[in-house]
């Protein structure tokens, strides 16, 4: 594919990062100089490969050249804490993790058994920089669209985040159907704004690049509002996608005679609930631009379903619909008579088709809960614990939760891994973990019973060694002793009246 697309776009660029600038010929040389590399080092078919660079062209060239192989690759973030990215690189048993200089200085070779570290300067991965750089790569594997492309962690509700393995031919589908949803072109131009651990990221890395198109990465962090809109305007970017509260600055920081200097045509909407009233005001700023509400768990490979945000939807929904699902993937909902759902009536979502994971890799145990055949039709579908309803548009309405898994600011979190990390602390007896959503934003609230006194910056501060910074509680409440039921477990509903008062 690559090799085709380097006869077509040929010097027209294809990534841009803070650091460089590469062509399509470029970058097709630094892929096959990559592939050469991997196979040079030992990387075979089904190995599996961490990435640990900030978001740049280093790191899509590894992706691609993972793919290429059919090696899994892992995106690492390097602002998670050494523990978490140790217990990742154990659990997927990778073979190789490729990083920077710095980086591999945090760990210490001993904490692996079969893993090593390569180290790559920036805007060096697949430059003939060794003997071990050849270009002599010429063809690809025969593609088996059931082997898996790569593995992405997401929280888990044990406590233990998991790894959801995604085969090639999901991706492949995601990649199709968003291209012609989004009507992706060679003159697209997108941000790509989300870091390169999360799967949302994989619109703007895969997607732009198959149409022919050009990606501007940032390097992983947020930006400051107005570097985002003069990265909009100076860099003539036609599509962004992201989360409403990052979207939201938008609105909040831009005025009319900058908003007219903007080449958006599509803005992708998903990663949380979007809110009527938040679409209301981006349509008004650019009434021209299409916008899409977009749905999709991570064990389903990035998005599923779609909504574009036209004046028919705004005018007859108070809450934003996710759409219908893409080709090749179906929806699934039914009432207690376990009957389909019908307008106005609520029921879990279940999905099938194409891009369901393959499975929680190394946990067939934990797959079989929520990837199985108990359901009415008696087939294979994934249970997302998201319940949903239809709209008299026949469009699929987001409702709410059915455990107390959450989003916040895009990020899936699972309340119960934050406790898990509160009670490992010695200062700790017990905690439980609630999300608020009020007029003053989305908040963690951690009621922790302690064993000895410490202040919220104390808890924090131990906490950011074990769990990433967005899953750090926004406030802590000390508790006496928390109210129990008869079997002995924590009343959490009792709790749940604690956050009204």
């Amino acid at each position: 594919m690559l090799k085709e697309y380097s006869k077509t776009y040929g010097t027209r660029p294809v990534l841009k990062d803070d650091y460089e600038q590469v062509t399509y010929i470029e970058f097709h040389e630094r892929v096959a100089n990559c592939v050469q590399y991997f196979r040079e080092i030992g990387l075979k078919k089904a190995d599996r490969i961490g990435i640990l660079f900030e978001s740049s062209v280093d790191f899509v060239v590894a992706i691609y050249a993972a793919l290429s192989l059919h090696i899994i690759y892992v995106p690492l973030s390097i602002k998670d804490p050494k523990a978490r990215v140790v217990d990742l690189i154990r659990d997927s048993e990778q073979k190789v993790v490729i990083t920077r200089e710095e980086f591999i200085s945090n760990f210490e070779q001993e904490e692996f058994d079969n893993t090593s570290f390569l180290s790559v300067e920036k805007g060096k991965l697949g430059l003939q920089q060794t003997s071990l750089f050849r270009n002599t790569y010429t063809s690809l594997p025969a593609e088996d669209p059931n082997a898996i492309a790569y593995i992405i962690y997401t929280s888990g509700s044990t406590g233990k985040p998991k790894g959801v393995a995604i085969r090639h031919e999901s991706l492949n589908n995601f990649i199709k159907e968003t291209i012609d949803i989004f009507g992706f072109n060679t003159s697209t131009k997108s941000l790509g704004s989300s870091p390169f651990h999360f799967d949302g990221s994989l619109g703007s890395v895969m997607c732009t690049i198959f149409a022919g198109g050009t990606l501007v990465i940032v390097n992983g962090n947020l930006l400051l509002p107005r570097t985002f809109i003069n990265l909009l305007i100076n860099e003539n970017i036609t599509h962004i996608s992201g989360v409403p509260s990052y979207l939201q600055i938008l609105l909040d920081h831009i005025d009319e005679e900058a908003a007219k200097r903007i080449m958006l045509k599509t803005i992708g909407i998903g990663g949380e609930e979007c809110p009527v009233k938040f679409v209301k005001r981006l349509k008004g700023l650019f009434p021209s631009i299409r916008i899409f509400n977009r749905y999709g768990p991570t064990e389903t490979t990035v998005v599923v379903s779609s909504c574009e945000v036209t004046e028919e939807v705004l005018l007859y929904n108070t809450k934003m619909p996710i759409g219908i699902p893409q080709r090749n993937v179906s929806f699934y909902a039914f009432n207690e008579k376990e009957q389909p759902i019908t307008t106005g009536e609520t029921g879990e979502l279940l999905i099938g088709g194409i891009q369901v994971m393959d499975g929680y890799w190394n946990d067939r145990e934990l797959t079989g809960k929520v990837l199985n055949s108990d359901n009415p039709l008696g087939i294979e579908l994934y249970r997302t614990g998201d319940i949903i309803t239809l709209n008299e548009q026949g469009l699929y309405v987001y409702v709410d939760r059915s455990d107390n898994m959450i989003k916040k600011y895009g990020n899936r979190i699972y309340l119960s891994e934050i406790e898990e990390a509160i009670n490992l602390l010695e200062c700790v007896k017990n905690s439980v973990c609630k999300f608020r959503t009020s007029e003053g934003g989305k908040a963690i609230i951690a009621y922790i019973e302690f064993d000895s006194e410490v202040e919220q910056d104390q808890v924090n501060s131990m906490l950011q060694n074990k769990i990433p910074k967005y899953m750090l509680p926004d406030s802590i409440v000390k508790v006496d002793k928390f109210p129990l039921l008869s079997s002995g477990k924590i009343d959490r509903k009792q709790i749940d009246t604690w956050m009204l008062e």
